[in-house]
């Protein structure tokens, strides 16, 4: 589920074994310049974008390690900046009074990828690799 905050965009992914794991994936736009702000890693970036639109491409040797994450909007008005990536990097501690507005989810088709890169991420390891 994607939600939105006044001040943070957040992928939430629940896993449900022993017990409920709630792990929350900044999506960040960086100003509008998303993959061109210096000094990021790109090898745990991806570009995400809604059902129904293009994700943003940039200048060869910008692009993200993580192939786009297409996410599928709850309503038609749930909208994502073309900049928005997220970066499977950097987890997230979301107090629970903090409100959000769901606004989609990771499509099926992208759910697979979505796993692969967080999995990897949380390793430490590099996703070209």
């Amino acid at each position: 589920m994607v939600s939105v905050s006044s001040y943070r965009r957040l992928l939430l992914t629940k896993y449900l074994n022993d017990e409920l794991m709630l792990f929350k994936r900044a999506i960040y736009t960086y100003g509008g310049r998303g993959l061109l702000k210096p000094g990021i890693d790109l090898n745990t970036h991806s570009v995400v974008y809604m059902r129904g639109s293009e994700p943003a491409y940039y200048a060869p040797g910008r692009e993200a390690g993580i192939p786009p994450i297409m996410i599928n909007p709850f309503t038609p008005e749930d909208k994502l900046q073309e900049s928005s990536c997220l970066n499977f990097g950097k987890v997230f501690t979301v107090d629970h009074n903090i409100k959000v507005k769901p606004i989609g989810h990771v499509s099926q088709e992208s759910l697979r990828l979505f796993h692969r890169a967080w999995r990897q991420c949380l390793d430490n390891e590099d996703y070209g690799n």
